[in-house]
């Protein structure tokens, strides 16, 4: 067939018409009855077990589509706000590199939240199973943060603040062979609040608490994700938390005031994450980069919008595989 015939056939089967895409499907949204929720979900098996309840996949029965769902038990009225503020902050945030909430449930003794469900584990998890992996690869390890990060700037400029940046809370896809990452995707909004509120906010995960959480009385804005993003990059990067911050006591409770003292002591000055930096100049930027993210003065971090905006001085343009994330 000449090139003039192909020209002809394919004119013949164009109609001038546009596909009507497929309808989306209709998952469960906003607050479901208790009694809706029983009927209208099948529980398939237990995926986690966290400090105040425990995650499920289910079945949405009316649709057959498959979700998470967390089940936070309300031992304490501050539980249950906390619970509701998840659900609802979660709901407010549409975004690829964020997980989707969709519904929420309340009976007596539970506030149920129905998220999207994604197969495969978290990034603490990730790095454990493949260590070295992000010194190794950094196309790799740039695309995992500018995920991250692009998901990150999404909570802040819908007017909210994450509080609890750790690998823990960063959901990596993977495809059902397992060879491949599919998605990267912040989740977990139980301790989020509105940047109106950010003052009060005095809690987060040790490791990843920014010295100004740490420290009473201090002012505080939406930067202080940036100091955990700066330290869940730094373990991605050295498999490890800054030694100035790190505490190596085996009791849980002496650990944590440890790491809280020491924060509220660093200063400026003296703080240094990297005790060498690389003589490779790759490698030297991207520990520039994740050192402008350490700063101890908040006013000198730059904002998740910048750091997108200048993520490249730091990483060489790069061809990664997966771009769907």
């Amino acid at each position: 067939m000449n090139s003039g015939n192909l020209s002809n056939n394919l004119e013949d089967n164009i109609k001038g018409e546009i596909p009507t895409p497929p309808p989306e499907p209709k998952h469960p949204i906003g607050f479901i009855k208790p009694e809706e929720l029983k009927g209208s979900i099948r529980t398939d098996g237990k995926l986690g077990q966290g400090s105040f309840g425990s995650i499920w996949r289910i079945t949405y029965k009316p649709t057959g589509l498959i979700y998470a769902m967390k089940c936070v038990r309300k031992t304490t009225n501050s539980v249950r706000g906390m619970a509701l503020r998840e659900a609802k902050i979660g709901m407010g945030i549409s975004h690829p590199n964020v997980c989707q909430t969709y519904a929420w449930s309340e009976d007596a003794d539970m506030v149920y939240i129905i998220m999207e469900y994604i197969e495969g584990m978290d990034l603490f998890e990730f790095i454990f199973k493949n260590p070295g992996i992000f010194q190794k690869k950094l196309d790799f390890l740039w695309f995992v943060i500018t995920c991250i990060l692009h998901g990150l700037a999404a909570i802040h400029h819908k007017g909210f603040v994450h509080c609890d940046i750790k690998p823990e809370n960063v959901l990596i896809g993977l495809s059902p062979d397992k060879q491949n990452v599919t998605s990267v995707k912040i989740l977990d909004f139980g301790l989020s609040r509105p940047i109106a509120d950010i003052q009060q906010c005095a809690a987060g995960t040790h490791d990843y608490m920014a010295p100004e959480v740490a420290t009473p009385g201090a002012y505080k804005d939406a930067r202080l994700d940036i100091w955990s993003f700066g330290v869940l990059m730094y373990a991605m990067f050295m498999t490890g938390i800054p030694s100035q911050i790190h505490s190596l006591h085996q009791d849980a409770n002496l650990r944590k005031a440890e790491v809280i003292q020491n924060l509220c002591s660093l200063t400026t000055d003296e703080f240094k994450p990297f005790t060498r930096i690389s003589s490779q100049e790759k490698y030297a930027r991207i520990q520039g980069f994740i050192m402008s993210c350490l700063r101890v003065n908040q006013l000198e971090r730059p904002t998740s919008q910048e750091l997108l905006a200048k993520i490249r001085d730091f990483f060489p343009p790069v061809a990664v595989e997966k771009k769907d994330a």
